[in-house]
């Protein structure tokens, strides 16, 4: 996690952001996928950033 908030922090300074997706993917303790936030650009705007073309996917058994 601390990776990902160093790396995040070092592309805060540019005004655009190009993501990989999947953004962000969170696991159960088993280790299974529970859901993920995968978006394309995230753009820095007078109030702070918004993500384009979002979109959440919630896993369930």
């Amino acid at each position: 996690m601390l990776v990902l908030l160093v790396l995040f922090a070092l592309s805060a300074w540019a005004q655009t952001t190009t993501l990989t997706a999947p953004w962000l993917l969170v696991y159960d303790p088993e280790g299974r996928p529970r859901w993920e936030i995968r978006m394309e650009r995230l753009v820095r705007t007078k109030d702070g950033w918004e993500g384009e073309n979002v979109s959440v996917t919630l896993f369930f058994e």
